[in-house]
């Protein structure tokens, strides 16, 4: 049951990006939208667990919960799972025959005549090409912040109702109670901007493998200076996108204690985890350095003629 409820939550996202394949033109949109649909899941599937609403059934991922093996075996919203999955897919399928081969149904705005003086940089032309991603992630994880913020209140109420947690605890004092979820919280966080980072640093792979940074380094940019300013992206959008988790957890703890000193432990804790971000970053620059045919792009199956 455990390994059928995390295999039915898969295949509605597996419907979910089939359908976000046939809206979006370009493959990183649909990385971006299926991410941020499944953040969204999982942070509804949090406030209906703490809450103990029907918030819950809103979630594919509460969905797979609501099996609860072990316990009760509830084979419904399994059925649940496969039927949202099967409809997911079968509109995958009816909007493909709607969109041109080799685009979406929505088409992006054609590009400016005359391009801005901040493109003729590398830096300048690299924060334009990832300044969608950096948009989506960094509001994304402001917005986990404000509902991590807002849970933390229930962490108490959630504790002492709950005579196995009592009996791993003690008698925990609240504000150390709050501030070990607080601290977890983060470092869900910062997994997550260092994913952030790692796909930011591989759009240089994708700028190379697309025959795009061929016409960059065709001019007098250096390839130190190309790698440096993807690089720079990635490091810099990660930490603010931390710092925005950290000021928008920091907003809500102090609107609920009245600290104002709240506010800056909460980002501080958050800016804590940049360092290692930037590890995991470099991690990536180091390999797309010694290993530069990883990852290779999917370029479809081959033909008979070229086997």
């Amino acid at each position: 049951m455990l390994g059928a409820s995390v295999g039915a939550c898969g295949l509605v996202f597996t419907g979910i990006s089939a359908v976000a394949a046939q809206v979006t033109g370009h493959t990183r949109a649909v990385y971006g939208l299926v991410g941020g649909l499944f953040a969204v899941a999982f942070v509804l599937r949090a406030i209906g667990d703490i809450e103990g609403n029907g918030v819950v059934w809103t979630s594919p991922v509460g969905w797979a919960q609501a099996t609860h093996p072990f316990t009760d075996d509830a084979v419904l919203p399994l059925l649940l799972c496969a039927v949202v999955a099967a409809v997911l897919v079968v509109a995958g399928f009816a909007l493909l025959d709607r969109r041109d081969l080799g685009s979406g149904l929505t088409q992006p705005r054609p590009g400016r005549a005359v391009a801005r003086r901040a493109l003729l940089s590398p830096l300048g032309l690299a924060v334009r090409l990832h300044r969608g991603a950096l948009i989506a992630w960094t509001v994304g994880l402001a917005l986990l912040g404000v509902v991590y913020g807002a849970l933390a209140e229930s962490v108490e109420t959630l504790i002492g109702e709950n005579e196995q947690a009592l009996a791993m605890f003690g008698d925990p004092d609240v504000d150390q109670l709050v501030d070990a979820y607080l601290g977890t919280t983060f470092a869900i966080t910062a997994l997550l901007a260092s994913a952030y980072a790692v796909s930011a640093v591989l759009r240089a792979r994708s700028e190379e493998s697309g025959d795009r940074a061929e016409v960059l380094l065709a001019t007098a940019t250096s390839r130190a200076t190309w790698l440096g300013s993807h690089v720079a992206v990635a490091l810099a959008g990660s930490a603010l996108a931390m710092a925005a988790s950290g000021v928008t957890t920091g907003l809500v703890r102090m609107a609920q204690t009245g600290e104002s000193a709240a506010f800056g432990r909460m980002v501080g804790a958050a800016l804590s985890y940049v360092p290692a971000i930037w590890v995991v970053a470099g991690v990536a620059v180091a390999l797309f350095g010694l290993l530069p045919g990883w990852p290779r792009p999917w370029r479809g199956p081959r033909s008979a003629s070229s086997c």
